[in-house]
């Protein structure tokens, strides 16, 4: 029988939209604990207050409605979802069909990803120092308390943040060459399913007027990783008369990979690694800087910052932890 008006609502009907299954248990379906609970991969908040099955043949209460329909409504506020309006019962009332449910379940389950806001972040500067003529190189790991906290912090909107730098330098052509270069890259913004930027530019001035290529992005996410790097995004300089594009363009490579799945609710890792690479791609390492005052080597410090934008606790509890952040290694040749 379908849920529709002139229809005996059915406990089984409940069930589907609670669980999924009209005799209770989690499926790849729309339902409210599927996206609310623990779910599977990408679906699931990890909230402790999911709903129960009722018995066959029980009566399905007043509360019981209105439990599950403020639950999707607070799914829904987290993500900056919009509902079609749902009238909530109350105890003296006949229960009729709420004919939107099914439609709203169906829109918090497609965008269980969207987060309207996000909570505090927390922000670590991962510094190397050195003199380096052809590459600097940083591997740096994050690390949660368990897969499914990690899988909880994506799932509700949680993100990582990475912005490379160059500071304390000696002033002179090529550090300025590479600051802009970082200062061009902004800020990489790693989710869930996806990799966007903010702040990034092609053009800038340090002293001189430098230029970049459009930055090289790649649609990865934490559930696209593998346990094999790749590449996650990459710009190089291509500041008109520089010596630092002579040969190959001096760039900037950022690469991540994953531990692989951990739990038994299809993470994608507890573990997540960088490898943010500085590379001195041009032929300007090929002169004596001594002799001929080219300014080869580049020193100061390379500075990552790694900033960890957790999930909004406006709707949710938090179900998840913030990864620790450790600069695994670091090398200057």
């Amino acid at each position: 029988m379908a849920y529709q008006t002139g229809d005996t609502i059915l406990d089984d009907e409940y069930n589907v939209f609670v669980t999924g299954l009209a005799g209770g248990g989690a499926t790849d379906t729309a339902n409210l604990n599927n996206v609310w609970g623990t779910g599977v991969g990408d679906r699931g908040y990890g909230q402790a207050t999911t709903i129960s099955a009722v018995s066959a043949g029980d009566t399905v209460t007043a509360t019981q409605w209105a439990t599950l329909l403020a639950r999707i409504t607070s799914a829904a506020s987290h993500q900056g979802s919009s509902l079609t309006s749902m009238a909530t019962p109350s105890a003296t009332d006949i229960i009729e069909v709420i004919g939107a449910i099914s439609a709203n379940l169906s829109t918090i389950h497609t965008n269980r990803i969207n987060a309207a806001g996000t909570g505090t972040p927390s922000s670590t500067n991962m510094n190397s120092t050195g003199s380096w003529e052809t590459q600097a190189r940083q591997t740096i790991t994050l690390t949660w308390a368990d897969p499914d906290e990690a899988r909880y912090f994506f799932n509700a909107g949680g993100y990582i943040e990475i912005t490379p730098s160059v500071v304390g330098y000696t002033d002179d052509q090529k550090a300025r060459a590479w600051d802009a270069l970082t200062q061009m890259v902004g800020t990489i913004q790693f989710r869930a399913n996806t990799t966007s930027m903010s702040g990034d530019t092609t053009s800038i001035t340090v002293t001189e007027a430098h230029t970049s290529s459009a930055s090289n992005v790649s649609v990865l996410g934490y559930y696209g990783l593998t346990t094999s790097n790749q590449l996650l995004y990459d710009k190089a300089l291509t500041t008109n008369l520089s010596p630092y594009i002579a040969g190959a363009a001096n760039n900037i490579e950022v690469y991540v990979k994953s531990n692989g799945t951990q739990g038994s609710f299809s993470d994608n890792g507890d573990v997540i690694t960088l490898q943010i690479d500085y590379n001195d791609a041009s032929t300007d390492q090929a002169y004596d800087k001594s002799e001929y005052n080219i300014l080869d080597e580049m020193d100061g410090t390379v500075r990552n910052v790694i900033n960890i934008v957790p999930p909004s606790t406006s709707y949710l509890t938090s179900s998840w932890s913030n990864p620790t952040v450790a600069l695994s290694s670091s090398s200057h040749a």
